[in-house]
């Protein structure tokens, strides 16, 4: 085994101990001589611990000797205590049982504490151990370890020096936020729970803190809480438009009883709200200071900074929630549109509702009020509401554009107290909406009878006016961020149509006791909820036997009842109500049989009146449509009179009895099917008089005078030789017959007067015979020169004269004209109305990267109308004229279509589809543009065209076709070379005559018909991905932070969501802020730094927030950057290829990116004592 100790046997080592011993000897010899001896026991002085923590805990010194060999007489002992130290109390004690225990006194001086036995003389007996406590606090001071001088004393004799050490430390306060940012997901008013620790950093505890949160003035705090028991912060006001909250915690027993230490133990929690105008992100501070009171000890310190993501997550965007009439503002019960006051004079409100989402407020809103054709605005009494608050006044100075009332043939000549009051008007007005709240928009309005139609003829062609409906629009919503949202949105009521006649009738003319019939045609709007009355009142000496409501087909529909009243001989009315389902019945005609009395010596012109009634509940509505009818007696006939006098068409269609587009034979349709006075551009017929010569006279000359004047259209409605609208050449074709038989000897000629009239003289050199029937053919053509739809009345009649007049139209002439029988007939020209229009909308918006599947491109149109926007199909008749043959689209860079299109017909959304899967040809260009050309005439049967139809073929769209859709997918990659946010995308469309297989030409110019049009493709992806903050400080491999924010202010929902991290960094997890989910890394790209974490969808309108944790793969390598990628399989699945790194460029699921910083500390503080043995 080992030896405990080593053996010294060599002489140089034994007489080195001789010498040692000697020593001894010696210092034993002296200290006989009287040196006071004082024995320390091992381990004093010493603390009753290693560290005293400033301004908390007393810490007491226990000081230990023992007198050796003799009594220490006038024992003291002094201790120095070092700055920031103060005394307590001193005492004495047993150094162990049955030690003795000595009094004394203690005095200070300065900083030196003297205590003086006062027991036995103030001697300490020699060979005896005592012990003397001095208990000490800590100041506020600096921390480090600190000596305390130690004196044993004889009176004023040092006999032992000492000393004892302890560290100081200080507490070091912190309050930290486990969640550094909160997101209100635009929605700053509803309150979040913001929660923090308030600890220490280091082991030393402490008794009491001031704590302060300073955050914008905006932002409210509340419902303080300190381990779920409430306090009561002091609210003051900092200048930079903040304040503070602010609390002492002064004891433990303010804390739950205990300290505050280097745990968690301390939980603060409060809610967080901000004003409905805030915007942006708005930092929360945390200070604490210790002690709580004043002066501080080591200074304010700063918490963890909590940022709260308040603003708007988008646009304020109201959504329609209901549109009423209703007494006024107070009232809630509804009035039906059809119970609305109509006197004019009753005001009714109108009540719009519209809800606020809830990504953002608004403080100011755009409106658009739009009133029917019977309607005013009273604008002094506009009114709004949010939610249930008070209704405010909204006053007229608001209105910044206005349309008067019109007054028009249409619908009406408004009276003079009505002329500048306004049915349209757009208006401003401030008003502060939350998100979530309701806004409700108030305004009167006078309906009804705001007409004086006096005499004037008041008819409208189409079937539809609307007459007292009401529509409300938000044109644009602004926000406190600078966030405007101009997409409008509207409300609109219930839409009524009001009573009309749809032609004015043309002259109609009597002999001796003629009876005729006239047609016209009305409309009786709504007569459902509003009777309605047509009635025909004749001149006195024209009587009416027979007055009938004609409907479109052979019998009015169930719960339809016409009812009849005889006013007198000339006026009767006819009544029409539903007590059925029909609402409306468009088609119908008043048909009146009207008888001439025996005739007189003298000829009659007067005017019959067609006036319809409209009867409300709320007041009914006279004369509410009325036109007015030229009527002739003729009794006298001298020279010649006029029987016949109409158009015949020659250029004919298909029979098409039901009106389907399907005809029901190949062979062309008979002229007893057609509508003569219905004809195209390119058309041709002829016009037909026929009379009678009178018994005498042997008259050379017969003239035919034609005007022409037009009535409706925007078309020009001309006529003559040549380059008019209605070209009567080539005189060729001009016949006279005189009793059934060409006449010879004969001329025919016309004379141009002007572009609407001249006349065709017949010049027979042997004379007209006596009683010879005469009738007359002219034929015509419609030109292009028509331009657009025209409708007129062609009025036409019979003179004879012994010699030529050579100036009809001077009034000098008329003494020569013998004759004057006169007819009208009524001519309308259809417009050949082709569109190709960027439908749905004239812009495209991809608010989304995502591809736009079966997105509609454009819509084009081929029909004739007969007023714009209002088709009249040719009755029984259809007529093959063109077909869209090819589609071509060429687009922009950045984007692309698919291959296939699909082809909707007639419909965009249930209309007949075919598909055609490849292109004739696509053109890919070196600027990144794309042209594309689909041919599609396999969809059509192009031959046999009226035959039956072959399986898989649409029949050929005839005149009345509503046009078809084409559409495909749409893609868009905004990262492609020559890509710009805004640019056009070219429609256009070949049509093709299918009678002659050659491209159909244009009936206004001649030339190939294609037509054109530009769609705007805009790029407007809202969808925003950031960094919280630029950077992040790392103080190692493990990192946490920044937090990242994407905001979805899109129309859709972001599915199967990605977010690629490209960068040294791994294992990264994301904190969804507001739920607390957690999502970590799905994959790493081999080779690469990064990695992929899938989360949660993220909704239109909404806002996602995270905190980052990671790993940093390169701590020591100074700063770097890592850029964030998100990528969205958008409506459809999809998952990233983890086995590549991320490049967006060119990838339709990219969405949006950003990048941060990683920052790394240059050193690290450790703090704490260090002991080494």
């Amino acid at each position: 085994m080992k030896e405990k100790y080593r053996r010294m046997f060599n002489a140089r080592s034994s007489a080195l101990f001789r010498g040692e011993m000697f020593l001894l000897f010696l210092l034993a010899a002296l200290r006989s001589v009287g040196a006071q001896v004082i024995d320390i026991p091992a381990g004093y002085p010493k603390f009753d611990a290693a560290t005293i923590v400033t301004l908390e805990d007393e810490r007491t010194l226990f000081i230990q000797f023992a007198p050796d060999d003799n009594d220490l007489t006038d024992a003291k002992v002094t201790v120095e205590l070092p700055d920031g130290i103060t005394f307590v109390s001193a005492t004495s004690s047993a150094a162990f049982p049955g030690a003795p225990v000595p009094t004394i006194s203690h005095s200070l001086a300065g900083k030196v504490l003297t205590l003086a036995v006062t027991s036995n003389g103030g001697t300490l007996a020699k060979k005896k151990t005592y012990q003397f406590e001095v208990k000490v606090k800590a100041e506020c001071r600096a921390e480090g370890n600190i000596t305390f001088p130690i004196k044993i004393m004889s009176g004023t004799v040092s006999k032992k020096p000492l000393s004892a050490g302890i560290n100081v430390a200080r507490p070091d306060l912190t309050l930290r936020a486990p969640n550094t940012t909160i997101s209100y997901g635009g929605s700053p008013t509803t309150p979040k729970e913001v929660t923090y620790y308030l600890r220490t950093t280091t082991a030393s505890e402490a008794s009491s803190a001031k704590v302060d949160f300073i955050v914008d003035e905006n932002v409210t705090l509340s419902d303080f809480k300190l381990n779920g028991v409430a306090f009561t912060p002091t609210v003051s006001p900092l200048s930079g438009d903040r304040h503070v909250y602010s609390y002492a915690f002064t004891s433990p027993s303010a804390m739950g009883g205990s300290k505050i230490k280097n745990n968690n133990d301390k939980k603060i929690t409060f809610k967080a709200a901000g004003a409905v105008n805030i915007c942006g992100l708005k930092q929360l501070q945390a200070t604490v200071q210790y002690p709580h009171g004043t002066p501080s000890c080591g200074g304010i310190k700063s918490g963890t900074d909590v940022m709260l993501s308040m603003g708007s997550a988008g646009n304020p965007t109201f959504i329609p929630q209901s549109i009423q009439y209703v007494a006024s503002p107070s009232s809630t019960t509804p009035i039906s549109i059809e119970n609305i006051p109509m006197n004019a004079s009753t005001p009714v409100y109108v009540k719009a509702v519209f809800k606020n989402s809830p990504t953002a407020a608004a403080r100011s809103v755009k409106l658009q009020l739009v009133q029917g054709m019977f309607s005013v605005i009273d604008t002094a009494n506009m009114y709004i509401q949010v939610d249930n608050g008070p209704v405010s006044k909204v006053y007229g100075s608001s209105v910044f554009a206005k349309v008067p009332a019109e007054s028009k043939q249409s619908w009406g000549y408004v009276k003079d107290a009505f002329k500048q009051r306004w049915y349209r008007l757009w208006l401003k007005t401030p008003v502060t909406v939350p998100p979530g709240s309701t806004l409700s928009f108030y305004y009167a309005t006078l309906n009804g009878d705001i007409h004086d139609n006096g005499k004037k003829d008041v008819f409208y062609p189409q079937d539809w006016v609307h007459i007292n409906n009401s529509l409300v629009q938000v044109d644009e919503a602004t926000g406190f961020c600078n966030n405007t949202n101009k997409t409008s949105v509207q409300l609109q009521t219930p839409k009524l149509n009001y009573t009309h006649y749809q032609e004015k009738p043309a002259l109609v003319t009597f002999k001796d006791q003629e009876t005729k019939t006239v047609k016209v045609k009305v409309n009786p709007g709504s007569f459902n909820q509003t009777p309605a009355v047509f009635t025909a009142k004749a001149p006195s000496w024209l009587t009416i036997t027979d007055i009938k409501l004609v409907p479109p087909g052979a019998t009015l529909p169930a719960g339809v009842t016409v009812s009849y009243n005889t006013a007198g001989p000339n006026e009767r009315s006819a009544r029409i109500v539903s007590t059925g389902s029909a609402m409306f019945l468009n088609g119908c005609h008043l048909q009146v049989t009207y008888k001439a009395p025996v005739c007189g010596s003298d000829n009659k012109s007067d005017t019959i009146w067609y006036t319809a009634k409209q009867e409300w509940s709320g007041g009914h509505i006279d004369n509410i449509s009325q036109v007015s009818q030229p009527v002739q007696f003729n009794c006298v006939v001298e020279g010649v009179g006029l029987d016949t006098f109409y158009v015949h068409r020659g250029t004919r269609g298909y029979p098409d009895v039901n009106n389907d587009g399907n005809p029901e034979s190949t062979s062309l349709a008979h002229d007893s099917l057609i509508t003569h006075t219905q004809c195209l551009p390119g058309d041709t017929g002829y016009f037909y008089w026929k009379g009678k010569i009178g018994p005498s006279g042997n008259y050379k000359y017969l003239d035919i005078p034609l005007e022409a004047a037009k009535t409706l259209g925007t078309g020009t409605f001309t006529m003559g030789e040549g380059a008019f609208a209605i070209d009567l050449s080539p005189a060729s074709g001009r016949q006279v017959l005189l009793n059934g038989v060409a006449a010879s000897n004969t001329t025919i000629t016309y004379h141009q007067k002007d572009d609407t009239k001249g006349y065709i003289r017949i010049h027979k050199s042997d004379g007209l015979p006596n009683n010879g029937v005469v009738e007359v053919k002219v034929p015509f053509a419609i030109t292009g020169k028509v331009g657009r739809e025209a409708v007129g009345k062609i009025t036409s009649g019979f003179y004879v004269s012994q010699n030529a007049i050579s100036d009809p139209y001077d009034p000098a002439s008329t003494p020569q004209k013998v004759g004057g029988d006169v007819r009208e007939i009524r001519v309308t020209i259809p417009d050949m109305f082709s569109a190709v229009y960027p439908a749905p909308f004239t812009t495209t918006v991809f608010n989304t990267r995502a591809p736009k599947l079966n997105a509609e491109l454009t819509y084009i149109l081929f029909y004739q109308n007969y007023i714009p926007s209002t088709p009249l199909p040719f009755d029984k008749e259809a007529r093959f004229i063109a077909y869209p043959k090819r589609i071509t689209i060429e687009l922009p860079a950045g984007y692309s279509l698919d291959d296939s299109l699909n082809i909707y017909r007639y419909h965009r959304t249930t209309g007949d589809v075919k598909k055609i899967n490849t292109p004739e040809s696509k053109v890919n260009n070196s600027d990144g543009t794309t042209k594309i050309t689909w041919n599609l005439t396999d969809l059509y049967q192009t031959t046999n065209i009226a035959g039956p139809l072959a399986p898989g073929k649409w029949r050929l769209p005839d005149e009345n076709w509503r046009g078809i859709y084409p559409k495909g997918t749409l893609k868009i990659n905004p990262k492609a070379v020559g890509f710009k946010d805004s640019a056009y995308m070219k429609v256009s469309c070949e049509y093709w005559d299918p009678n002659t297989d050659q491209a159909y030409k244009n009936p206004y110019t001649g030339g190939d018909y294609v037509r054109y049009q530009r769609n705007l493709l805009r790029y407007d992806f809202d969808v925003k991905l950031k960094a919280l903050q630029d950077s992040v400080m790392a103080y190692g491999p493990h990192v946490t932070g920044p937090s990242i924010e994407m905001r979805n202010n899109s129309s859709a929902t972001l599915k199967y969501l990605y977010y690629y991290f490209d960068g040294p960094i791994k294992n990264v997890s994301m904190k969804l802020l507001d739920g607390g989910a957690k999502y970590s890394y799905a994959d790493t790209t081999p080779n690469h730094n990064g990695c992929w974490v899938k989360v949660a969808d993220l909704p239109s309108n909404k806002s996602h927030t995270y905190e980052l944790t990671y790993t940093d793969t390169l701590p020591q390598c100074g700063d770097h950057k890592v850029k964030v990628y998100s990528a969205s399989g958008f409506s459809s699945p999809w998952a990233p290829n983890s086995g590549a790194a991320y490049n967006p460029v060119g990838d339709p699921n990219f969405v949006e990116e950003t990048e941060f910083t990683i920052k790394h500390a240059q050193n690290t503080m450790i703090r704490g004592a260090a002991r080494f043995a």
